[in-house]
This record gives C-alpha cells, structure tokens and sequence, in this order.
C-alpha cells in the first residue's frame, strides 16, 4: 500500500455518483461501539466489482450487512449528541449531490455525512440551518452567516468573508458537532486571518490579530512573530516517517481583492499573507519531526520533480489544497488544518487512512 497524505483526506471511493442496488446477505459482524467514523472503503476484484466492505475495523461480504451496521452505529451515536450553545444564527449546509464507488461506498458513505448534519441540527448550533445538495469545489453562504460544505477533499467553513476553517470528520457524531463548533469559532475570532477593512472613502486598513499595520515591512514582521509562536506549540512526533522530504512554498497567489483603492497595497498585503501561512505549513512539518530530513524551497510547479527526496509536498497558488507524493506513489489532494498541538498526531492519522484506502485484489490499487 502507499502511504502519502498529511490531513482531512476523502479520496473517490469515500467522496463525490453511484445508484446502484445492494447486495446478497453474508455473515459477517458490525462494527463495535467504540470504534472511530473510519471511511467506507471496498475490496475490487480486476473488473471493478466489490469483493468486500471495509468500515470501522470490520470487514463485511454484502452491500446489505455494511448498511446495516452502519445504520446501527449512526442510531447509537444520535443518542449522544447532547443540545450545546448557539453558536451563530444561520448555517447553509452544501453535500455532496452524488458519491462514488461501488453502491455499499457510495450509499454508507452519504448516510454517515447525512448524520452528521443531523446532529448538528439537533445540537442546536444555528438557529436556522438549511441544506443543500450539489457537487462543489467551494461555496458561499447565500446571505446566512456561514456556509459548510464537502468537496472531494473534506469539510470547510466559510463565512461571507472568505474566511475558511478545515473541519476534521471526528471519531464520532458528537465528534463532529465539536469540530464545526471549533472551526466556527477560529472564524469569528479572526486571530489567524487578514482583515481589510475600507474605514472611509480613499483609505483602507490593514488589520492582523486585532493591529492595524501601515505597511507591508511592519506587516511581516507581525506575520513571521506569529509563526514563531505556533511553531512552538508543535509536538513532534515519536513515529517519523523514514526519508527525507522536500516541501515547496508557492511564491505567487491568485487571491483577488474586492477594493479598488489602493489595490496595489492590499494586493501586496494579501499575497504576504498567503505566503505567510504557506510558510507556517513548512515550518510545521519540519516542527513535526515527521520525516529523517526536511528541506524547504520556493516556487510555483504543477509538478515538481521527485529528485531525491523520499517526499515532495507543495501547493500550486492556484489551488487551495497541498499535492503530497511519495517516490514511486501518486500526487494525491490534501487539506491542511494545521493546528499545532495535534500537527503529527493528525498527520500520521491521515497516512493510515490512505494505507486502508480501496485496493484491487491481490494487488494494491493507486488510490488517487
């Protein structure tokens, strides 16, 4: 099996079009109480046909008895989900209109996300909550407060700002009620985004963790202190992955700036900050201790060369997401919550999960 990733990873089998019917009855048993929210992957056969189910540390024969455990296993989870605090007034909620993979993938995998939304209606979080469904690659929230979406990546918050938070699937329903309450809340704090805020005709200001900043050297500086204090939050990790890695910074951007005064000041502004941020990401990963050796350089390939590294991660500045490749494997999408404190813990988690993704018997399958 391959193993490349770093965080919030939904490949095809377990994101984004399939109808099909289920399958005859097997034996096989559900998954125990305790176990995580894992991804529903499939064995295949050389024709593309399910030889099996993964899900929750089980292994089932049939589409039906795959179902059915999860079914048991939502229900279970729903009971827990306790009412918590308002957290904002609206929320629009955008799922996936169609799952692919074989009909057991597809169909469990929509029922877990279905749930999930359930119960963060039934928490209570958003006064009002509506949903959607459409296959997406981003959302706005349409007049409400937030917007909560999945792509073929993960989950994102955004609100009307374009303020965007990753949020983490969790272990468990109430799990994820905890998660869309965190993301909601790095949001509205604004300590982690660059606010531009067009005070009075002819004049804009420039706003980092509650400071105002005249210009981009001072920016900066605010920007590098910051980093430096996050990194110091990082753990690193007592189960590195063997090699060296390469991470790429982009240099370029393709933000847009809705302001056209001073365009060229807040263009400039906005570009250091996603350079910021990119660079945090780096800092992370050597942080992390996650790799033999790191080394860090700048640029803006699709598809960077492979070289000696063992690793290459890097973003192309017109993506949101990270491609990460491991010598040999394939470039696979990424989602970079970055918290610090749980940097390789979440890192190495999501390594597994690709480990466990679909593969086709006897042999392992590319997972992107």
């Amino acid at each position: 099996m391959r193993v490349a990733a770093i965080m919030a990873m939904v490949l095809a089998l377990a994101a984004c079009g399939n109808s099909g019917g289920g399958d005859s009855a097997s034996v096989s048993t559900s998954a125990p109480v305790g176990a995580p929210l894992t991804k529903v992957t499939a064995q295949l056969d050389r024709l593309g046909a399910p030889v099996s189910y993964q899900w929750g540390g089980q292994t089932f024969a049939t589409s039906d008895l795959l179902l059915k455990a999860i079914d048991q296993r939502l229900a279970q989870e729903s009971t827990k989900v306790t009412g918590q605090p308002q957290v904002a007034n609206s929320l629009r909620v955008v799922l996936p209109a169609t799952y692919s993979g074989p009909y057991g993938v597809s169909e469990g995998s929509r029922r877990i996300d279905q749930a999930r939304i359930d119960v963060v209606r039934a928490a209570g979080l958003f006064k009002s909550l509506r949903v959607e469904y459409a296959d997406v690659t981003t959302a706005v929230p349409k007049g409400r407060d937030f917007v909560l979406f999945k792509d073929r990546v993960g989950w994102r918050l955004r609100d009307a700002q374009d303020r965007e938070s990753v949020v983490m699937d969790g272990d468990t329903l109430a799990g994820f009620v905890t998660q869309v309450t965190h993301a909601v809340a790095d949001v509205q704090g604004d300590l982690d985004f660059l606010r531009v805020v067009l005070n009075r005709p002819g004049y804009n200001g420039i706003f980092f963790r509650g400071q105002e900043y005249k210009d981009l050297a001072s920016l900066n500086d605010a920007f590098d202190g910051y980093n430096a204090e996050l990194v110091k939050l990082v753990k690193p990790s007592d189960q590195p992955l063997v090699g060296r890695a390469l991470v790429i910074v982009p240099t370029q951007s393709n933000d847009k700036i809705r302001f056209s005064e001073r365009h060229s000041d807040l263009d400039a502004a906005r570009k250091a900050y996603m350079l910021s941020r990119d660079k945090r990401i780096a800092r992370f990963i050597a942080a992390a201790k996650l790799f033999t050796a790191v080394e860090v350089d700048f640029g803006n390939e699709n598809d960077p060369p492979q070289g000696s590294f063992e690793w290459v991660i890097w973003r192309n500045p017109e993506n949101s997401f990270w491609s990460v490749r491991q010598k040999g494997g394939d470039t696979l999408r990424v989602q970079l919550p970055a918290k610090p404190e749980s940097f390789a813990t979440d890192f190495l988690r999501a390594v597994k999960s690709i480990g466990d993704e679909a593969v086709f018997a006897p042999h392992p399958a590319n997972p992107g």
